[in-house]
C-alpha cells in the first residue's frame, strides 16, 4: 500500500459525488472525474496490468494516451477490450462499472503466466521466428498450430458479443482553422482566431483547458485565464470547442478526423475539412533506461505531478527523482509540498544549473548529480506470479563507483520531452533530430500546418503564449514576428546509451518500449543481426508498434541504435507515425449508420425468388447478394451442393449474371474500339454470338 488520497485538492474530481466500481471483482471507491487508474492508485493499488510478452507486473507509466501498460477489459456497462485505465473516466451518473486486467490469468496480482518472465532469455526479439519455425518445431506448417497459443499467451482482449449500448455518431463540418490543444499556446491561438471572426474548431483531449498547467506549477493566473477564454469562446456562434476530443488522423486535402467522448456517454467522430491547422499538441515526457525500470511504482514525473494536482492522489510515500531534465526538480518540489518525502534527486548530468541546485538546497532536497539508477528492489513474489512492490533503488556514479541503496516506494523519471508531432508526420510532414534540443523536431512542414507551444520546443509559459499567437497570425496569412524558440542545451549525460554497458542479464530487464516488452538487449541484438535501419529495427523488435505507437519509446530507441552504430541519432532515421493517433473503436468509425443503412445490399431480379425458396445468400462482388445453395430440410451443405450439381449436369440450370454488369458499345467504330482494348478479334463475331475476352490497359497489361 503506497498511494493515497490527499485530504483536499484535485482539479478534476468532485468529492461530493463518489463513484464505486469493481476491479477484478474487488470494490474500489473513487470520485466523479477520477480515472480508473487514479482511483486504483489512490486505493493503494500499484500493479494494474501485466506486460504483453513476459507478463511482468506493470503499473502506470504516464497519465495520458502515452501510457502503454494499464490496459483493461471493460465487462460492464459497455463491454470493450484494451481500454487504457488512464482514459477510462468515472461518472457519478453512470454506475455499475466492472473492469479487469487484460494481460493476466487468472488476475493481475496472481498471474500464473508470470512464469514466462523466468524464461526471458528464450524470448528475445524475433523469438517466434527463430524458435517456432526452426528445426525443433517442424514439420512445415506447424506454425499454424503454435500461433493461436502464442496469441492467447499474449493476453489479447476479448471482443464483446453484442453491440455497444453507447451512442456513436458521425458529424461532418467545415471550418477556417482547427486548433489542436488547449494549453497556453492553443488557448492564445484560439483567442486570436476567434477575435478575427474565423470559423474555428478547437479540440483538446482533456476535460478542461490548461494543458500541462493543470499538472502543477505556480502559474495559476494563466491557468485561470485559459478557463476564462474557453467560457467566452463557448458563447460565440462561429467557434466550436470540443473537450475530451482527440484529433486522431490528418488526411489529404485538409481532412481531419476527431474523436469526441462527451460526459453524457456519447461518442462522435467528427469529419472536418479545414485549410489551416494550428498544432499545439504539447510534448510527451521520456522515461529513463535502467534495469527493472518497468516495476510498478516507477513512473514519469509528469504522471506523479498530474496525479497530485488533477486527482489529489499521492503515488508514493518516499520518492526518488531520477532524470536528465530540469522537470525532475519541479516534481520534487510539488511532491514535497503535498506531503511526500523526497529522498533524493538523482541526475545523470555531471553538473546542474546553479539556480536549480540553490532551489533544491533551499528545499532541503538531497542532490546527486553525475549519478544513475543501476537497479531497483522489490520483489517479484512467487517467481513472478504475484505482483511486485518497489522497496528500494540502487544508485552509483555514472563513471563507476560505490553503490548506494535508498529505501523508497516510488521513483519518478524525467528523461526530457518529445514534441507530440504525430499529426504532422502522418501525412506529408517529416521529423528530424535536433542536436541542440536533444529531441525530435519538425522537419519539412506542410502548407497550412502551423506549430505552437511545446510541440514547437517552447518550454516556458510566456514562450507558449507568444508562440500560439504567432501561429494563429500565420494561419490567417498575417506576418507575425515569431518568438524566440526555447531550445535547451544538450544534456551533458550518457543518456540511454549508458545501459549498453550493463551485463546482458541486466540489459534484458532494461525496458525501452513498455508496450511490447522491448529491452536494451533486443535493440543490441537487432544491431548484431543487421537490422539497423529504422524500419527494420521497428519491425524486428516491434519497437513503437504497441497501443502507444512509440510515444515514450521512439526517441530512446533511436539514441540506442545511434550509439551502437557510432553515429548521430539523426543518421538513424525516423519511422513514420501512422494514423490513428490513439486506439480508435471500430464502432466509432461505423457510427449509427450500420449494416444495410450505410452499405445497402444489391439485389438481382431473382433475389426474392431465391429467398422464398430458402436459399443461403452470400455476398458477391460489389455487395451483391447471390445464392450459395438451396438446402432442403435435413440437408447439409455438402448434400445440397452435390444434389444441385447433379441436377445441372443431368437436366438444366439457370445462372443469373446480373451482378457481372454490362456495357453497350454502339456506333460505326465500335469494332475498332473493342479490338483496341480486347486481346482478341471481335470483327469476326456473327450477330447473336459471344466470346470470352481479356481487356488490356494502355500499357498492354491485364485490366
Amino acid at each position: 500500500m503506497s498511494g493515497w488520497r490527499l485530504p483536499q485538492g484535485g482539479r478534476e474530481i468532485d468529492r461530493a459525488r463518489p463513484v464505486a466500481f469493481e476491479f477484478e471483482g474487488r470494490p474500489v471507491q473513487g470520485f466523479h472525474g477520477d480515472t480508473v487508474a487514479s482511483a486504483l492508485i489512490a486505493s493503494g493499488r500499484r500493479a494494474l496490468g501485466r506486460s504483453f510478452k513476459r507478463h511482468r507486473p506493470r503499473g502506470v507509466l504516464g497519465l495520458g494516451w502515452e501510457d502503454p501498460c494499464a490496459l483493461l477489459q471493460v465487462l460492464s456497462p459497455d463491454p470493450s477490450p484494451n481500454v487504457p485505465a488512464t482514459q477510462l473516466r468515472l461518472f457519478h451518473e453512470r454506475p455499475g462499472l466492472r473492469v479487469e486486467g487484460v494481460h493476466a490469468w487468472p488476475r493481475v496480482d496472481l498471474d500464473l503466466l508470470g512464469l514466462l518472465d523466468r524464461a526471458h532469455g528464450l524470448l528475445p526479439a524475433g523469438f517466434y521466428y527463430k524458435t517456432f519455425m526452426g528445426p525443433f518445431f517442424r514439420p512445415a506448417g506447424a506454425w499454424l498450430h503454435y500461433e493461436p497459443w502464442i496469441r492467447r499467451l499474449a493476453g489479447l482482449g476479448r471482443m464483446p458479443a453484442t453491440a455497444s449500448p453507447v451512442p456513436m455518431q458521425r458529424q461532418f463540418a467545415h471550418a477556417d482553422v482547427l486548433v489542436v490543444g488547449a494549453g497556453p499556446a492553443g488557448t492564445a491561438a484560439a483567442q486570436h482566431l476567434a477575435e478575427r471572426g474565423c470559423r474555428l474548431f478547437w479540440v483538446d483531449d482533456r476535460p478542461a483547458p490548461g494543458g500541462r498547467l493543470r499538472d502543477g506549477g505556480s502559474d495559476e493566473d494563466t491557468l485561470a485565464w485559459t478557463g476564462e477564454v474557453a467560457r467566452h469562446l463557448d458563447s460565440l456562434p462561429h467557434v466550436t470547442r470540443l473537450p475530451n476530443t482527440v484529433a486522431v488522423s490528418r488526411l489529404d486535402h485538409g481532412f481531419v478526423l476527431c474523436w469526441e467522448r462527451t460526459d453524457d456517454g456519447l461518442e462522435r467522430l467528427w469529419k472536418l475539412r479545414v485549410p489551416q491547422i494550428v498544432l499545439a499538441s504539447g510534448a510527451i515526457e521520456r522515461p529513463m533506461i535502467f534495469p527493472d525500470n518497468d516495476r510498478p511504482g516507477v513512473m514519469l514525473s509528469s504522471a506523479v505531478r498530474g496525479l497530485l494536482h488533477r486527482h489529489a492522489v499521492a503515488a508514493a510515500r518516499r520518492l526518488v527523482l531520477y532524470g536528465e531534465d530540469d522537470a525532475a526538480l519541479d516534481c520534487a518540489l510539488d511532491a514535497q509540498t503535498h506531503g511526500i518525502e523526497v529522498v533524493a534527486w538523482v541526475d545523470t548530468r555531471s553538473s546542474l544549473p546553479p539556480d536549480l541546485l540553490q532551489r533544491a538546497h533551499d528545499a532541503g532536497i538531497h542532490t546527486l548529480p553525475g549519478h544513475a539508477v543501476v537497479g531497483v528492489e522489490g520483489g517479484a513474489r512467487w517467481a513472478g506470479i504475484g505482483a511486485a512492490d518497489l522497496t528500494a533503488v540502487r544508485i552509483a556514479p555514472v563513471g563507476g563507483g560505490a553503490t548506494q541503496r535508498l529505501e523508497v516506494d516510488g521513483l519518478a523519471m524525467a528523461g526530457g520531452w518529445t514534441p507530440a508531432l504525430s499529426l504532422l508526420n502522418q501525412l506529408d510532414g517529416t521529423l528530424a533530430w535536433d542536436d541542440a534540443a536533444g529531441a525530435l523536431r519538425a522537419g519539412a512542414r506542410p502548407a497550412g500546418l502551423h506549430l505552437a507551444g511545446s510541440a514547437h520546443a517552447q518550454r516556458t509559459t510566456a514562450g507558449c503564449l507568444a508562440d500560439g499567437k504567432a501561429a494563429a497570425q500565420s494561419a490567417l496569412g498575417e506576418s507575425p514576428v515569431p518568438p524566440t524558440e526555447a531550445v535547451t542545451a544538450p544534456a551533458l549525460s550518457p543518456g540511454p546509451a549508458w545501459a549498453l554497458s550493463l551485463p546482458i542479464g541486466q540489459q534484458q530487464r532494461a525496458f525501452v518500449d513498455w508496450g511490447h516488452d522491448v529491452t536494451v538487449a533486443d535493440i543490441a541484438l537487432a544491431h548484431r543481426e543487421g537490422y539497423v535501419a529504422v524500419e527494420h529495427l521497428k519491425r524486428y523488435t516491434t519497437l513503437g508498434m504497441a497501443v502507444d505507437q512509440g510515444k515514450t519509446s521512439q526517441v530512446n530507441g533511436l539514441r540506442l541504435m545511434a550509439a551502437l552504430r557510432h553515429c548521430a541519432p539523426g543518421e538513424v532515421g525516423v519511422s513514420r507515425l501512422r494514423p490513428p493517433l490513439v486506439p480508435l473503436p471500430l464502432g466509432v468509425l461505423a457510427g449509427e449508420d450500420a449494416s444495410d443503412l450505410i452499405r445497402p445490399a444489391r439485389q438481382t431480379p431473382l433475389t426474392a425468388w431465391h429467398l422464398a425458396h430458402g436459399a443461403v445468400m452470400y455476398e458477391s462482388g460489389a455487395n451483391w447478394r447471390r445464392p450459395g445453395y438451396h438446402p432442403r430440410p435435413g440437408e447439409t451443405l455438402q448434400d445440397a451442393v452435390q444434389r444441385e450439381a447433379r441436377a445441372v449436369r443431368e437436366d438444366v440450370g439457370l445462372y443469373d449474371s446480373t451482378p457481372l454488369g454490362k456495357f453497350e458499345v454502339a456506333g460505326p467504330d465500335a469494332v475498332r474500339l473493342l479490338e483496341a482494348v480486347c486481346a482478341c478479334r471481335v470483327g469476326d463475331l456473327a450477330v447473336g454470338r459471344g466470346r470470352y475476352a481479356l481487356m488490356l490497359r494502355e500499357d498492354g497489361r491485364l485490366f
